[in-house]
């Protein structure tokens, strides 16, 4: 034996290691989008890519799901009742005011709280002051 069938098996052991890694990327590559966008819906692109990858069908569907928009996250604004300042609900103003704050001015007649009043807390709608 001259050598050659040793080192010739060693390169394709090599050679075929990297093609089964290549092809393990490209079979988990939906996965690995869902996962790099940071998708909301991670966990049904990698089981859909796992069970059924080996479809083709599979793979597009998981690949899809993986490439589709993903989910804003919702902000919710509380724009306040009429009559009280943006972001606070019936009842309560900041300091100083009351249901007479409109359009971003306090009306006339309302001002600070009085000595002994507690302060942050506005009368509701119907509601006696003090």
């Amino acid at each position: 034996m001259d050598g050659n069938g040793s080192a010739g098996g060693a390169a394709s052991g090599i050679i075929g290691a990297v093609l089964v890694l290549v092809l393990l990327v490209l079979y988990f590559l939906p996965t690995v989008v869902a996962i790099g966008r940071k998708h909301h819906q991670i966990a049904p692109v990698v089981l859909v890519n796992l069970f059924l990858g080996w479809t083709f069908i599979g793979w597009i569907v998981a690949m899809v799901i993986a490439a589709s928009a993903k989910r804003q996250p919702v902000v919710a604004q509380y724009f306040g009742a009429p009559g009280y300042p943006p972001g606070y609900p019936p009842g309560y103003a900041p300091q100083g005011y009351a249901p007479g704050y409109q359009a971003g001015y306090p009306q006339p007649g309302w001002g600070p709280p009085a000595p002994g009043e507690q302060p942050g807390l506005a009368p509701g709608p119907g509601e006696p002051a003090g």
